[in-house]
């Protein structure tokens, strides 16, 4: 009875779990609904404004003037003539940049590059979303494999219970007995809320992931936990990607490299003059009917000789972030060397440690139903009755724990193929 009222709570507590959805559903609505996702294609977008504004100098500049003035002045321009009181004038200046010490073709390569790192960002950042769905969604049946093993351990000591009544009962054990089997179930029950609590928590987390609010109607991934098959391809593919040195974290890094290398070589080349072709119209008078007009047309150099140390901070600066994203991908190519080695190991361990748990679950499983009928009959005492029951239950449980484990490697291979 009381196992049946433990179930109606967890269905309370955990509210509108009729919903259900899978892993490709889930994968399919973080990437197209959630603030995430938004994030990683804003902060792309935001990449290529900057390559555009970066070769805004090469394409042709125009600017359109206007001017209406009250002239204050006392002096007179000429003797005779009156100083006029108003001033009108318009003016239009085009022009088109011919040379600037090779920064230019630089500045066109930096734009083709910033793309290709925006590409990148925006691939690697849906990659960790991704990433991070996959391990809420089986993180949740993993607490929910977790809450069944809880669930089924304190049917069982409901059932304990009920044999120590029935031995106090035929006079063969004392009520010590019976209050040890009621203390027993306590922190059964106790456990089971704890891992109801932990099984919420972990379902909140995955519908935040997705993009949903806490406040909504949570999603339920659907499915059990399993072990997985597969994941020694992938880790074949893994090595082999890393050989090639195409893995995506490695493209992030050498693209931010070369981006590095040409902002410092179009920093280098900023003391060199600048060669523009300019022109420009000029029309001004006190009176609309009797304008002036000005033209010009011609080759403008200009050099700047002093600029303050502009350049050469610009020089320093290029320099060091180049040379930052020239540690981090030496840095990313170890890391990554290291990273594929412990998956390797790690799944080979996973999958002994998986075989010899199986057994583990099976013997303490048959352990404890063989001590249940030795305690009903009396040849051993509810002490070691529990131990027994303790150890199928942390034999369950870490069974599960490798499937889970075995789970997050190969999502790890998956996001480091993608």
């Amino acid at each position: 009875m009381k196992i049946k009222l433990l179930v109606l709570l967890l269905i309370l507590v955990i509210p509108s779990v009729a919903r259900t959805i899978t892993i490709e559903d889930a994968l399919k609505l973080a990437l197209e609904d959630s603030e995430a996702v938004r994030i990683t294609v804003r902060s792309s977008e935001a990449l290529r404004a900057d390559a555009r504004k970066g070769v805004a100098f090469v394409k042709p500049q125009a600017r359109i003037g206007a001017r209406y003035l009250r002239n204050y002045s006392t002096v007179e321009w000429f003797p005779g003539f009156e100083t006029p009181h108003w001033l009108k004038s318009a003016s239009i200046e085009a022009s088109q940049v011919l040379w600037t010490g090779g920064r230019i073709l630089r500045s066109l390569d930096l734009k083709e590059n910033l793309y290709r790192l925006s590409e990148i960002t925006e691939k690697s950042g849906k990659r960790d979303i991704r990433r991070q769905v996959r391990l809420a969604f089986y993180g949740v049946l993993f607490q929910r494999a977790f809450l069944d093993i809880l669930e089924d351990r304190t049917a069982q000591r409901e059932e304990e219970l009920r044999d120590a009544e029935d031995l106090k009962n035929a006079g063969m054990v004392t009520s010590l007995d019976v209050r040890q089997a009621k203390l027993n179930l306590n922190n059964a029950m106790e456990e089971l809320q704890t891992g109801e609590e932990s099984c919420n928590r972990a379902l909140i987390d995955f519908n935040i992931s997705i993009g949903r609010s806490g406040r909504e109607e949570l999603l339920v991934p659907q499915g059990r936990l399993d072990s997985v098959r597969g994941v020694e391809t992938r880790l074949k593919r893994l090595e082999d990607a890393f050989k090639q040195d195409i893995l995506l974290d490695i493209r992030l890094a050498r693209t931010d490299l070369l981006t590095s290398r040409l902002s410092y070589e179009i920093a280098r080349r900023g003391h060199l003059p600048e060669l523009q072709l300019v022109t420009s119209a000029r029309s001004s008078n006190e009176y609309i009917g009797q304008m002036d007009q000005e033209w010009n047309v011609g080759i403008q150099l200009t050099w700047n000789v002093l600029d303050g140390g502009l350049v050469s901070s610009n020089k320093a600066a290029t320099m060091a972030e180049m040379q930052v994203a020239d540690n981090k991908l030496k840095k990313t190519r170890k890391e990554l060397a290291g990273l594929v080695r412990d998956l390797k190991v790690s799944v080979t361990s996973v999958d002994r440690r998986i075989e010899l748990q199986r057994e583990s679950v099976t013997l303490s499983g048959e352990n404890y139903e063989d001590a249940r009928g030795q305690y009903r009959a009396g040849t051993i005492t509810l002490t070691r009755l529990g131990e027994l029951n303790l150890a199928y239950a942390e034999a369950r449980f870490r069974l599960s724990r490798l499937f889970y484990l075995k789970r997050e490697l190969m999502i790890q291979a998956d996001a480091l193929l993608e």
